[in-house]
Order: structure tokens, then sequence, then C-alpha cells
């Protein structure tokens, strides 16, 4: 049981860490956006 919930743990944690990554990549595409119009 102790070994499931730390595997979701650390599941989450590498789903949040992509989604930070993802969400900093949208930000930089969208100002490139802003600067090439």
């Amino acid at each position: 049981m102790k070994i499931d919930i730390t595997i979701c743990l650390v599941f989450l944690l590498s789903v949040v860490e992509e989604l930070e990554t993802l969400l900093v990549y949208i930000s930089f595409c969208s100002r490139m956006k802003r600067y090439s119009e």
C-alpha cells in the first residue's frame, strides 16, 4: 500500500514538472508571436 502511494506521488510530481515546462513553452511561444507581429 505504501509503495503504491509513493509511486503515485512520484508520478504526480513528474506530471507537474512536465506541465510546468509546457506552460513555460507556451508563454515563450506566445511572446515570440507578439514580437513577430
